[in-house]
């Protein structure tokens, strides 16, 4: 059985030394988020829109949420997809991310 996904076209970024704990001033760590983003239909004073990753790798999700991809070129919009960390490639703390 084939596959009717769309390919679409993004690039993979990361933002660098984002605060594992964004509210307590005693834990230091920062990780790497990874996001991804398209700016095909974006004009300059356009929307963004923009994706909250899951509890899953983000290419899971930049594949099967078509609305998105859908309406961004209506709106002249940016597309931004940012992973959830802990999950895909998003690990604060590499291999031991998951230990307790």
């Amino acid at each position: 059985m084939g596959t009717d996904q769309p390919e679409y076209n993004y690039t993979v970024s990361w933002y660098e030394n984002m605060p594992v704990d964004h509210f307590s001033y005693t834990n230091g760590d920062v990780f790497d988020l990874k996001f991804v983003y398209n700016l095909d239909y974006y004009e300059e004073g356009g929307p963004i829109f923009f994706y909250t990753g899951n509890q899953e790798r983000i290419e899971v999700f930049i594949n099967n949420t078509g609305i998105i991809w859908d309406i961004a070129p209506l709106f002249k919009a940016a597309v931004v997809f940012a992973e959830h960390r802990y999950y895909g490639d998003t690990k604060p703390y590499g291999n031991n991310s998951y230990d307790v």
